[in-house]
């Protein structure tokens, strides 16, 4: 029944159910013979049947029908209104575009009553609106009548007049907004807002009153004045602010790096990768602490960790005291060996991957490898944000020792644990025995391991519920193959290479010197030596196109009587930097005291420093006086003049060097005259721990 015709059939009359009349075809057909309804035969599809004219009476309660059925099922709920809408534009804010979309969708239920009951504009408004306030209306509808009328008019009608409809339908007709008249939102930029958002978009990220107020004195706020503009207020450039959006208004508050978290990205796809094809790597420092291997005192060591890209796996680790090349070597070596060969090392530009050790066109280990990599741009870790994903796991396994020292532990624990592990370094410092939470190293490795097997057994959400390990077996049984190396290729492999010159047999490496007859013929030649970073014993030495010449052995007139290994110079190299770090520290703190300045010398002059000879760009000294120490007696002689210069030195012993401190000051004291070398090391002297315990000693002596 899609409009209203002069002539039904007595079931279609009888379907409608219409008040008073039949409800059955039987019943229908007796009433239109009775009556002597006017009809038709029409043959058809099945054979002959009668169409009746039905009278006036009964065409009335058919439009009648018709439409009540079309108020009640023309309007659905689309995008969360109770109201058909089309898309809005963008100069709307959300309650204009549904005030109008609801008001688009009275005018729609209008002309489908116009067009399906075939009665007139008028009389199709005036039924929806009686039907409305009658109650009598299909809720959609209702709602939408009142969403779309205008509340300024302030009548405290619920429901718009046939009036404001019709109005609403002629600008529908010359295309114009259906939207409230004069609340389109505005998108003019005031002139001072760009004044105002220098001092808002800082780092500092200031409130919007304290960049009101520097604002307001600014010389960007008197130019405005001087143009014959009026200055915001503190609420206007409130309202700015909130009118921003939300990237835009952090732009300056945040730098780039911080930023990028709330910006979009691009999400990389990996389900059509295999196996080794993509590796990704990035150290952790652990955020517990365990005991240091040699010391035992508490120490947060640095943890490498492999994943492999394609199935989240765990393929290589290492565990070391600091981050360097030769856990990343050590983490490479673990996972070449159990997993096979990458295709693409996809790292950041940390000084653990960019090094001559890994990325040397003759010599780096990526090179022999025939593996390529790849770094992320700086300042970008959102890139690799599957390796990212994996400290989460470091981190889980950190939270669960009592050493935990992250921004989650509770401050009093961290503190009560704190004193508990250096309370029991200092017994053990004087062989007393006090309960530690501190793990050994060997069980720290142990239960990295354990915690790191377990990541590869767990369900992955990037993985759709399965497990790296699970993905990894079934991209295996589809055909994957590993390119294994084996221990004896491993060995040469990993065995890091530099380039050194031949000299008389020798080549130099790590301050030792390694010697094979078999070099002789190449003296003057780059070659290259591989070494292994365990064994500082032997280095392997090649050609430049990786021919092997000889074994070379350490020489006993090299630097040490014992060669160093790698690792052992690194750890010199390590110790050297923490010593100056504690000298400089001492340094400030002499320099702090009672306001003493420093003194610049020439350019690496030499010191004295208590016998120990020191050369630096420059040392403190004190500039007071030299103060008056009561000595022990000194031979008359003694005091007359100084040792010359020329001849003089520090004495080689703690006794004689606190000796002639105590004779020069007696020197100084009743007039005499010392040179300047030896003035400059009784500034010196005072400031050493020597002198410290040898005044500690007199005094105990006497």
């Amino acid at each position: 029944m899609n409009a209203v015709k002069t002539r039904y059939s007595a079931k279609e009359l009888a379907d409608m159910k219409l008040n008073g009349l039949p409800t059955a075809k039987k019943n229908m057909i007796a009433l239109a013979e009775r009556e002597g309804w006017a009809f038709i035969d029409v043959i058809g599809r099945g054979g002959k049947r009668r169409e009746y004219t039905p009278p006036a009476e009964v065409m009335g309660l058919i439009k009648a029908k018709l439409v009540e059925s079309v108020m009640g099922r023309e309007i659905a709920p689309v995008a969360g209104l109770p109201v058909a809408m089309v898309e809005s534009p963008a100069h709307l804010t959300g309650q204009q575009a549904k005030v109008e979309g609801a008001r688009r969708a009275v005018l729609l239920a209008i002309d489908k009553l116009v067009d399906t009951a075939g009665v007139s504009r008028e009389a199709a408004m005036t039924s929806i609106l009686t039907a409305a306030k009658a109650g009598a209306l299909e809720p959609q509808m209702e709602m939408a009548l009142r969403i779309a009328r205008d509340n300024r008019g302030g009548k405290g009608d619920l429901y718009p007049s046939r009036r404001t409809i019709m109005g609403w339908r002629a600008a529908m007709l010359e295309g114009e907004s259906l939207a409230p008249a004069g609340c389109k939102m505005s998108v003019e930029v005031p002139v001072w807002a760009e004044a105002f958002l220098r001092f808002y978009q800082q780092p500092q990220k200031v409130s919007v009153a304290d960049a009101y107020e520097d604002f307001i004195e600014s010389e960007a706020a008197q130019a405005l004045l001087s143009r014959g503009l009026k200055l915001p207020s503190v609420h206007q450039c409130r309202r700015l602010i909130e009118k921003m959006g939300n990237v835009s208004r952090e732009v300056g508050r945040m730098g780039a790096r911080e930023l990028r978290n709330i910006k979009g990205f691009k999400r990389r796809r990996f389900a059509h990768m295999m196996p080794n094809d993509v590796w990704t790597a990035d150290g952790h420092k652990f955020d517990a602490e365990v005991a240091h291997p040699m010391h035992k005192r508490p120490m947060r060591p640095e943890v490498t960790v492999i994943v492999d890209v394609a199935t989240r796996k765990v393929v290589g680790w290492s565990v070391s005291l600091a981050e360097s090349g030769f856990a990343v070597l050590d983490a490479i070596r673990h996972g070449v060996v159990t997993h096979g060969l990458p295709a693409i090392f996809y790292v950041d530009n940390g000084s653990g991957y960019v090094n001559a050790m890994m990325t040397d066109t003759s010599v780096g280990l990526m090179g022999r490898l025939g593996v390529t990599m790849e770094n992320s741009i700086a300042y970008n870790s959102q890139a690799r944000g599957v390796i990212e994903a994996s400290h989460k796991n470091l981190i889980r396994l950190a939270q669960k020792m009592p050493t935990y020292i992250g921004a989650k532990m509770d401050r009093e624990a961290r503190l009560a644990v704190y004193k508990v592990t250096r309370k029991a370094v200092k017994a053990a410092a004087k062989g007393g025995s006090v309960g530690t939470p501190l793990m050994g190293w060997d069980d720290f490795v142990r239960y990295l391991q354990e915690g790191l097997d377990k990541y590869n057994d767990r369900s992955h959400r990037a993985l759709k519920g399965l497990s790296p390990n699970q993905v990894w077996a079934s991209k295996v049984d589809a055909g994957f193959s590993e390119m294994r190396v084996d221990e004896g290729e491993a060995a040469y492999l990993f065995r890091p290479q530099v380039e050194r010159v031949v000299r008389r047999c020798e080549v130099a490496l790590f301050g030792n010197t390694y010697f094979n007859k078999d070099l002789e013929e190449f003296h003057g030649d780059r070659l290259k030596v591989a070494y292994d970073i365990h064994d500082g014993s032997k280095v392997w030495v090649y050609t430049l196109d990786d021919q092997l010449i000889c074994t070379a052995g350490f020489e006993a007139n090299a630097t040490d009587y014992f060669p160093k290994s790698a690792i052992e110079h690194s750890k010199d190299k390590r110790m050297e930097r923490r010593e100056k770090l504690l000298t400089d520290k001492v340094e400030e703190v002499h320099a702090e005291r009672g306001g003493n300045r420093f003194i610049e010398m020439g350019e690496a002059q030499s010191l004295d420093l208590g016998g120990l000879m020191r050369a630096d760009k420059r040392a403190f000294a004190y500039v007071e006086p030299m103060p008056v120490i009561e000595a022990s007696p000194v031979s008359p002689k003694t005091l007359d003049v100084a040792q010359a210069d020329d001849v003089w030195a520090v004495p080689n012993e703690d006794e004689l060097r606190y000796a002639e401190y105590l004779r020069l000051t007696k020197l100084l004291n009743i007039g005499g005259s010392v040179s300047e070398h030896q003035q400059r090391w009784l500034r010196m002297y005072p400031n050493s721990v020597e002198f410290k315990l040898m005044t500690e000693r007199n005094k105990k002596a006497s």
